[in-house]
Order: structure tokens, then C-alpha cells, then sequence
């Protein structure tokens, strides 16, 4: 069992049901909202130039993503360092 995964998941879940009550989404599942498994996040990023905190799923491919599941800039240059 791959413990990060399920977490990434439950994260998923988390924010899809928030954005299925305010009616942002009619999808089925947070995979299918998403457009991806949690088993294809590789980690998580909370911090981005510019947008300052959130939360992007980056995949195994590259491909970064946001809490609303819309693809983003895929540079790691971008995630987790703050800028002061």
C-alpha cells in the first residue's frame, strides 16, 4: 500500500466534495472531476510564485495541476519556495 497515494487521495476526495456542494462540478468522482487517479500524483506542492499558498498536484508525467484541476505551469522553479 502506498501511504503517500492514499493520502494524495484523500485530498482529492476532500476538495471535490467541497466543489460538488457549491455546485462547481456534477462529476461522479474526484478522479473523474480531476481528470486523473491519486495513484498518479507523484507530490503535492503548497506554495507557488505569484499565487502564493494552495495546493497543485504534480504528476509522474510533469503534468501540474490545481485544487480545481486545471492544468498549471509545470517548472518546478515555480512551487515551494517563498520569495521575500
Amino acid at each position: 500500500m502506498n501511504i503517500e497515494a492514499t493520502l494524495y487521495g484523500d485530498l482529492m476526495e476532500k476538495y471535490y466534495r467541497r466543489w460538488r456542494v457549491m455546485g462547481f462540478t456534477q462529476t461522479d468522482s474526484p478522479e473523474e472531476f480531476y481528470g486523473f487517479h491519486y495513484n498518479h500524483v507523484a507530490e503535492v506542492h503548497v506554495h507557488k510564485q505569484g499565487e502564493g499558498d494552495g495546493i497543485w498536484f504534480r504528476l509522474h508525467d510533469g503534468r501540474v495541476f490545481d485544487i480545481m484541476g486545471h492544468p498549471d505551469e509545470p517548472d518546478r522553479l515555480w512551487y515551494d519556495k517563498t520569495a521575500h
